[in-house]
């Protein structure tokens, strides 16, 4: 209160200043999550600290990827508190809110597609992509040659994202080693045990699962090859710029996704086993921000 960097809690909570800090749509998003989060809180654990200040410290590392000893600092309390703090709620708001992250079958998502999509691909049920997080380099030679990925030619922690037609993400995989293939996390995420027949899942070239998808009754739009010929047919070609077209929204999430800077540089390794549950939060929290396809 004294310094000059600092400000009083009823100044400091709006609407500006939670989206900035959190990434949190609003003022009232924040404190909806805060009173349905309080009731996993044990009586005695943190009680030097309000939940409200407790989730706040949360949601400002995952925003704004700051340290813990400068979380400790704003909020007045030891380093090792603020990153016990961190851990045990990182955890708690992946598991109990993970509701927010649902896949949606062809039956229902074809009530809510965008009209872009109605007339192109009208049983559009999720477009699929990968995205790779940087992270430090493992000292053991196996495990660095495992997060080794090719394609950011740095070690990288690997996830497969799914949408809806109306952007909404409806499924985050666990984290993979950068050397996975595209293939590969898909058959292993559990993806494959979602769909239903006469799903159509949308996807880029990497992603080689026709026959995995027609064993489930569903059907993979993905752009046409020019292999084995010299050139697309026109219905080809209009064929692919419609898939890149509507392929750009899930580009869009994975850049909303981005945003949070807990996420950029190189994740620690010593930190991995919570990048899974992170990953999570940062999609609850894109779930409960403005719609990205209108």
């Amino acid at each position: 209160m004294d310094a000059s960097t600092q400000t009083s809690p009823a100044d400091f909570l709006n609407d500006k200043n939670i989206t900035f800090y959190t990434g949190i749509q609003n003022l009232q998003v924040f404190l909806t999550l805060v009173t349905t989060l309080k009731t996993f809180l044990p009586s005695r654990k943190f009680k030097d600290l309000l939940v409200t200040d407790q989730l706040l410290l949360v949601f400002m590392r995952i925003r704004l990827g700051l340290l813990y000893e400068d979380l400790a600092f704003r909020f007045g309390i030891k380093g090792d508190m603020a990153s016990k703090v961190f851990s045990f709620w990182v955890k708690i708001i992946s598991n109990k809110l993970s509701m927010l992250i649902t896949y949606i079958p062809s039956a229902l998502s074809n009530t809510c597609v965008p009209s872009q999509f109605k007339h192109r691909f009208p049983r559009l049920t999720c477009m699929i992509d990968c995205t790779e997080i940087f992270t430090e380099r493992p000292l053991r030679l196996r495990t660095r040659a495992q997060m080794y990925s090719n394609y950011q030619s740095h070690q990288t922690a690997k996830y497969l994202v799914g949408i809806a037609p109306n952007g909404l993400i409806t499924f985050v995989s666990e984290g993979y080693t950068g050397r996975a293939s595209d293939l590969c996390i898909v058959r292993n995420s559990g993806f494959l045990d979602l769909v239903q027949p006469l799903d159509e899942i949308m996807a880029d070239r990497g992603f080689n699962i026709e026959e995995d998808l027609k064993k489930k009754g569903a059907k993979l739009i993905i752009p046409n090859f020019t292999r084995g010929k010299p050139q697309l047919t026109p219905a080809e070609v209009l064929h692919t710029r419609r898939v890149a077209n509507s392929r750009i929204h899930i580009e869009r999430l994975i850049g909303r996704i981005k945003t949070f800077r807990i996420l950029h540089g190189n994740f620690p390794i010593n930190q991995l086993k919570l990048l899974d549950d992170i990953m999570r939060v940062v999609c609850i929290i894109c779930n409960l921000k403005q719609k990205l396809i209108k």
